[in-house]
């Protein structure tokens, strides 16, 4: 999103999808797809073509069958969506002059995902997947629906979930201190010790 290597996905008067395959991932059970997206707008972002009201861009995690589990949508009336039993906003709205972060975090386990929009977890639990069927991850499908104007990709990555923790924030407010963290693999505990040197941590609620 800061680069000269994004990937714009845009065609005439046609839907289009550009597939892209993703391998090494086949035997894991949790993965996670991180990508930043700028939707476009017919008649402001490509000159010449006709306004749109609605944008429809789809960006799938498939199976080789194209066996969706997780999905997002940068939808009608401006909303990113996610699906999962049908397309279910994400209280999130999107324009064309914005990138945003998506992350999907998979379980194909438990057959259910995470979707975060700007670091933000979208849903307080896992949602089913799109396709119980999809078994496994093997390819990045990103579609564009008829006449629709499209959407510039940048930055994808695809990856296990590191075990380690890493501390993102450490916010004092008041007498409170929040942290945040971000990696591992839950269950997680959260422990304290009264001396840096002696003594033995201690479990905290």
């Amino acid at each position: 999103h800061a680069g000269s290597q994004a990937v714009l996905i845009r065609g005439a008067n046609a839907a289009s999808a550009a597939v892209r395959p993703m391998y090494g991932f086949e035997n894991q059970d949790k993965v996670t797809l991180e990508f930043w997206a700028r939707p476009l707008t017919a008649g402001t972002n490509l000159p010449g073509t006709t306004i749109l009201a609605t944008n429809n861009m789809f960006i799938t995690m498939e199976n080789a069958a194209g066996k969706r589990a997780a999905a997002i949508r940068f939808g009608p009336s401006e909303s990113i969506d996610y699906n999962s039993a049908g397309w279910k906003p994400t209280s999130v709205t999107w324009n064309d002059q914005t990138w945003y972060k998506c992350v999907m975090e998979v379980d194909y386990a438990a057959k259910t995902y995470d979707v975060f929009i700007n670091d933000v977890k979208v849903t307080a639990t896992p949602v089913a997947f799109y396709e119980a069927t999809s078994d496994k991850f093997q390819a990045i499908r990103i579609y564009r629906g008829t006449s629709q104007a499209g959407i510039i990709l940048d930055d994808m990555t695809a990856a296990i979930p590191s075990a380690s923790l890493r501390i993102s924030n450490i916010e004092v407010v008041g007498r409170m201190v929040n942290i945040s963290w971000e990696g591992g693999l839950a269950p997680y505990q959260l422990q304290r010790r009264i001396s840096l040197t002696t003594g033995t941590w201690e479990d905290v609620g």
